[in-house]
């Protein structure tokens, strides 16, 4: 009976040793020092991203649904700006849509008629 509670024993500490050998490997692996106070925290977290959907941080691809009102705001001076040289709102429009860069200071539009409907969204916002 003492020979089965040591070999079982012996088990139990075998199965430790593998497993801090595993969780040393992990922490290397997400690049947690294993000797920092919150790395046990740390890991839980890295792989609760990974496995659990309510960690996971959704990032959808595209134009944001809905602008903020600096936003709005930027699109209907900028539309503004060019109605102001003689064209149309649709015209002005247009114009932006075709000129689109980096130095806007609202959300690239996908679509010509996005464009003109959130034009529309933001002079009626004010």
């Amino acid at each position: 009976m003492l020979l089965v509670a040591h070999e079982f024993l012996e088990m139990v500490v075998e199965r430790e040793k593998t497993i801090d050998q595993k969780l040393r490997l992990l922490m290397e692996h997400f690049n947690i020092h294993p000797t920092d106070k919150r790395a046990d925290r740390q890991l839980a977290i890295k792989l609760a991203e990974l496995c659990v959907r309510g960690f996971q941080e959704r990032i959808r691809p595209g134009a944001p649904k809905r602008w903020g009102l600096s936003q709005l705001s930027a699109l209907k001076r900028s539309v503004d700006s060019i109605v102001a040289e003689g064209y149309s709102v649709r015209r002005a429009c247009e114009k932006l849509f075709s000129e689109q860069g980096s130095d806007i200071d609202f959300p690239r539009c996908n679509s010509l008629g996005t464009m003109y409907r959130r034009y529309h969204q933001a002079k009626s916002a004010k």
